[in-house]
């Protein structure tokens, strides 16, 4: 009886000591796991509060070093991305560098995902009757979504779009102010002379784009300025 009061004191013991091991082991993480996730979040322009950093693989001596003051994160990529990725640390002491460390990390991200809710054809509108708002955790692409805020510009589809696909930039555009075909009229300015025609557009142009319209009679092929729906102005250089 004694032999087995001995035995759940020494269990109760090892079980206490291996929690403040966990506990300590945590807590000192939680400064390098801190600067990761503002170095990610300054990199990647997210939300430090959208970011989860989970460290995956980290060399034993890095847990022994006790100053934290001077920790740097850094990666030797030229392109900050989400995802599974080694990056490094180092530590600084009165500004004299200290040995640097490969940590390898995962970082995820919380997002508001735009989804489409049903078939979307070529040039449709994006609005809310046909794309829906999930919350996922996604480890690549941040930089190519569309946000729910960036619909009130009003965006258009590219290509048809199937119900469950995710709206990315790949995918919409500006409406054009002029669509490829569509008989617009032009404005010639050539010095203090200015005419006015019709052409058709030979492609689509958003206000400001460039594009080539063919003048109406005679089909000349010219380069014209989008200035606003069913309007273009031909500059005197683009006319010789």
């Amino acid at each position: 009886m004694r032999g087995k009061r001995i035995n759940n004191y020494i269990i109760l013991f090892l079980l206490v000591i291996g929690g403040i091991g966990v506990s300590f082991a945590q807590n000192s993480t939680a400064p390098l796991e801190s600067a990761m996730k503002t170095y990610f979040s300054r990199m990647l322009q997210i939300p430090s509060e959208k970011l989860s950093i989970t460290i995956l693989r980290a060399p034993r001596t890095l847990s022994s070093e006790a100053d934290m003051s001077g920790l740097r994160v850094y990666s030797q990529k030229k392109h900050i991305r989400l995802g599974y990725q080694t990056i490094w640390v180092e530590f600084r002491d009165e500004n004299r560098k200290k040995q640097k460390y490969p940590v390898t990390v995962s970082v995820t991200a919380t997002a508001d995902i735009l989804v489409a809710t049903a078939k979307i054809g070529r040039y449709e509108r994006i609005d809310s009757r046909n794309i829906k708002v999930e919350k996922r955790t996604i480890d690549e692409g941040w930089e190519y979504l569309i946000h729910e805020d960036q619909l009130k510009a009003g965006l258009e589809s590219r290509r048809i779009i199937q119900p469950g696909e995710i709206i990315t930039q790949k995918l919409v555009r500006r409406p054009p102010a002029i669509r490829k075909g569509e008989q617009i009229k032009i404005k010639i300015e050539t010095g203090n002379l200015v005419i006015t025609g019709q052409a058709k557009a030979a492609q689509d142009g958003c206000i400001g784009d460039e594009i080539f319209v063919k003048c109406q009679p005679g089909g000349k092929k010219i380069k014209a300025i989008v200035k606003r729906p069913g309007w273009a102005v031909v500059y005197q250089e683009n006319v010789l």
